[in-house]
C-alpha cells in the first residue's frame, strides 16, 4: 500500500498506469466486488485499474491542488484513467 494508504488511496495493480485500459474505483466495502469486476475484465481481455480510496475527501482535496499528490499518483497523465 506505501504512502498512498495515508495520503487517500492506492492502486492495486502492479502494472505501470500506461497498460491500463479502464480505472475501477472502489471505497470500503465495496472492494470486493470492484475486483471480482476487474477480474471479469480481465478475462475479457481488458486490463482494468483498480483503485481503492482510503480518504475520497483527500482526493478531492488533492485534484484542486490542496494537499498531497496523490490524486496524480493514483490517476497518472500517462494513464487513460487520467482526469
Amino acid at each position: 500500500m506505501g504512502i498512498g494508504a495515508t495520503a487517500g488511496g492506492y492502486r492495486l495493480t502492479l502494472r505501470p498506469a500506461v497498460a491500463d485500459d479502464a480505472p475501477l474505483v472502489g471505497v470500503g466495502a465495496i472492494m470486493p466486488e470492484v475486483i471480482a469486476a476487474a477480474d471479469k475484465l480481465t478475462e475479457l481481455g481488458i486490463n482494468a485499474v483498480v483503485i481503492c480510496l482510503i480518504s475520497p475527501d483527500l482526493l478531492f482535496r488533492s485534484a484542486q491542488g490542496r494537499g498531497s499528490d496523490i490524486a496524480s499518483t493514483l490517476f497518472p497523465a500517462a494513464s487513460p484513467a487520467h482526469w
